[in-house]
């Protein structure tokens, strides 16, 4: 993947991924926990658990999901 956006903030405000594919990320998460990293249409993936949401990239903790 080409260096740029670190976060899903800085993807979501570069235009990469949409507050709907967000939810739709979220929405996979509470319908099966066990689903796996959720892959936006730009191909950037992400996994989400009970407590954050994380990059797997780097790891880094980037939203609290409660």
């Amino acid at each position: 993947m080409p260096a740029g956006p670190s976060t899903l903030a800085d993807l979501r405000k570069a235009g990469v991924v949409t507050s709907q594919e967000i939810i739709g990320a979220i929405d996979v998460y509470l319908r099966d926990p066990m689903a796996g990293p959720y892959r936006f249409d730009s191909g950037h993936p992400i996994t989400i658990g009970p407590d954050e949401v994380t990059w797997p990239l780097i790891g880094s903790r980037l939203l609290p999901v409660r």
